[in-house]
């Protein structure tokens, strides 16, 4: 709205009367309308004098929302009526987005137009956004991280003139989505083969799932190994010693006349000949241990075994989460951040040992933080093949390892094979396997686990899968949904202008939508808007829920964020938003459940933890570690947990956000 002064505050009065959200912009006038009309004849005269010509690229106008003719552009008028026209820019969007895809670059400071053609854009849109000057950030930093984008979307970068002064060199950075190889097969080649199958969706629901699970093998000496050209390289070796376990690993090389380096936990970084302290927590003296180790023209094989601990050690709490975080995973990234800073990155062996991480043998209490590990173990050699990762867990371990594991334990890591994650027991050797399932024998069944009036707590059920499942209980039973979250949802009273408001942010919209469905369905809703990771918070989201609307029946923890970014740029602000809520919000939740009795407890965790993914090292870890959960009695509830690794749902959850994620 434009007018005079008194008429637009007059204006702004009535709409908060009626409850109605407005803003006065801080401008020095009203463009864009019949307020500059005292200007318009001095703009007219001035603009006489430039010499207009027809455009050599399309421009869309946002005086019409159109492209801008070749008659439009050498018509003074025109250019006039931008003074008092309003800006199309709405309409003249829409005209790039029929494209099959369009990259929108902000030319100036701020982000305004950015975030307007954003809230357009549809979950499914490829389209992509460019801002140049961002407020508080350097301007050549930003206008680098806008360059860098832009190539990301294929635009064409002159860097020998934007960098022809510094003398830098471009280097193409492997497996990751901008620098694509294709390895197409002939499948005309293979037609015929006996032994190839079709990869088709299986019709049956029942037929799609399978459970974890662990297949014996056969000693180390006698498993296939990688067909891989040997590489002749003198050797040295780095163990990372925690207890008397890991010095007998040392002394054990030492005996075969190996060259070792025995790194120990300490107060500050010192060495002594070959024996090294550093802070677990301190980055920068993992940097400055192998830029102290000669590694060049050397095989490195490297033991972690920080994490073999003794039978008494203190179980996973809210006390001591943080150092059983530096032990488990901010350790293992440090240590493949050293690598990285120290361009080593080839003929690296790394082994990583953890004590009862995994339930095999279905006798052990398992220390689920140790599975954490799995993040760093399955994303180094996907982000860099020239490291050869492997996790070895080693079940029941008592105080003193015997002869045969540190034998086991050496060979497991200067023998190349497939095996990514590895468990003994005794003198056996379990390798990860998986065992398909059939599922939903009976269609016609009602759940078992949902009740008529039951009270259903979902974190972070504003989520994709949380509204789906939200949905689902909704339609199966007459209940009480509640949801957590980290955002407040806005007054209910705004809830139906806001699902119809094409300008609602879309996840918004979704999440009202579906409000409204499960109250449709005569189940009750409600929201509490805490961090997963806020003891006090979820203790009084609890207590509340109990007051209001009884026991609670059953948990879905969804709770999440997506994350991304390879391990060499991997900060510890940057991981904890995305392990926190998994692995703290599982310590919340175990705190403030104890006694309860529920019907079921579901921990929504990801494909991306039994495959692991470059760029998502703190999601593979996080979700490693509630599939740990819920292979034991860790939350100590009288029910089952269970723990769904879930694929990439379509167009919603996480794992689409991530993609998305990349795709701008």
């Amino acid at each position: 709205m434009s007018g005079s002064t008194d008429a637009i505050e007059s204006f702004a009065s009535y709409l908060e009367q009626q409850s109605i959200f407005n803003k006065i912009l801080p401008t020095s006038h009203a463009f864009h309308s019949r307020m500059m009309l005292p200007c318009l004849d001095s703009y007219r005269e001035f603009f006489k004098n430039i010499a207009l010509k027809e455009p050599q690229i399309p421009i869309i106008s946002t005086v019409t929302g159109k492209v801008l003719t070749g008659e439009e552009a050498t018509d003074h008028e025109y250019w006039v009526q931008h003074v008092l026209d309003p800006v199309r820019f709405a309409e003249a969007v829409s005209v790039k987005l029929s494209d099959d895809s369009a990259v929108f670059l902000e030319c100036g400071p701020g982000h305004s137009l950015e975030s307007a053609i954003k809230r357009r854009l549809q979950p499914d849109d490829i389209f992509a956004t460019v801002g140049t000057l961002y407020e508080g950030q350097d301007a050549v930093i930003s206008l680098d991280n806008s360059i860098g984008k832009l190539w990301i979307e294929n635009i064409y970068i002159d860097f020998d003139t934007r960098f022809a002064t510094k003398g830098l060199k471009k280097i193409s950075y492997p497996l990751l989505p901008f620098n694509r190889r294709s390895f197409l097969i002939d499948f005309k080649a293979l037609r015929g083969e006996e032994n190839i199958t079709e990869n088709v969706k299986r019709e049956n629901l029942s037929d799609w799932f399978s459970v974890p699970s662990w297949k014996k093998t056969a000693p180390v000496q006698l498993v296939p190994k990688n067909e891989k050209e040997i590489v002749d390289l003198p050797e040295k070796w780095i163990v990372f010693v925690n207890d008397n376990n890991g010095k007998r690993i040392v002394e054990f090389l030492q005996k075969q006349n190996q060259d070792v380096y025995k790194i120990e936990i300490g107060d500050s970084f010192h060495r002594t000949n070959n024996n090294f302290t550093i802070q677990i927590s301190n980055a920068e003296h993992y940097q400055k241990l192998f830029s102290q180790i000669d590694a060049e023209g050397y095989l490195i094989r490297i033991i972690h075994a920080w994490n073999l601990e003794g039978e008494d050690e203190e179980s996973l709490n809210l006390k001591n989460v943080d150092f059983k975080l530096d032990l488990a995973f901010y350790s293992l990234i440090y240590v493949e951040q050293g690598l990285i800073k120290n361009n080593l990155t080839d003929h690296i062996s790394f082994t990583c040992l953890v004590n009862d991480g995994f339930n095999v043998t279905g006798f052990t209490k398992v220390r689920p933080e140790k599975s954490l590990a799995v993040g760093p173990v399955r994303v180094i050699f996907k982000e860099h093949p020239g490291v050869v990762s492997r996790l070895i867990n080693l079940e029941g371990l008592s105080e003193k390892l015997s002869d045969y594991l540190i034998e086991q334990i050496v060979l497991e890591t200067t023998v190349e094979t497939n095996d990514n994650l590895i468990s003994y027991f005794n003198r056996s050797r379990w390798v990860e396997s998986f065992e398909e399932i059939e599922l939903f024998k009976d269609r016609g069944a009602k759940s078992q686990q949902l009740k008529e009036d039951g009270v259903y707590l979902i974190t972070g059920g504003g989520g994709g899968i949380g509204r789906t499942f939200s949905t689902l209980i909704a339609d199966t039973v007459r209940a009480t949904v509640i949801w957590t979250g980290r955002k407040a949802l806005p007054a209910r009273e705004q809830w139906d202008l806001l699902i119809e408001d094409d300008r609602t942010d879309v996840n918004l919209r979704d999440k009202l939508k579906t409000i409204r469905h499960i109250e449709a369905m005569g189940s009750t809703f409600d929201y509490f808007s805490v961090e997963a990771d806020d003891l006090l918070g979820m203790q009084r989201v609890l207590a509340c829920i109990e007051e209001k609307h009884g026991q609670l029946n059953g948990l879905i923890h969804s709770a999440g964020v997506a994350g991304g970014g390879v391990i060499a740029l991997k900060d510890k602000v940057e991981a904890d938003r995305v392990i926190r809520p998994k692995v703290q919000g599982v310590l919340i939740l175990k705190e403030i459940l104890k006694g309860k009795a529920l019907d079921f407890v579901h921990l929504f965790s990801s494909i991306t933890a039994l495959l692991g993914e470059a760029g998502r090292v703190d999601y593979t870890a996080a979700n490693s570690f509630l599939d740990a959960v819920s292979n034991g009695d860790f939350l100590a509830l009288n029910t089952d947990v269970l723990s769904v690794n879930w694929g990439q749902w379509g167009l919603i959850g996480m794992a689409a956000d991530w993609q998305r994620e990349k795709a701008r």
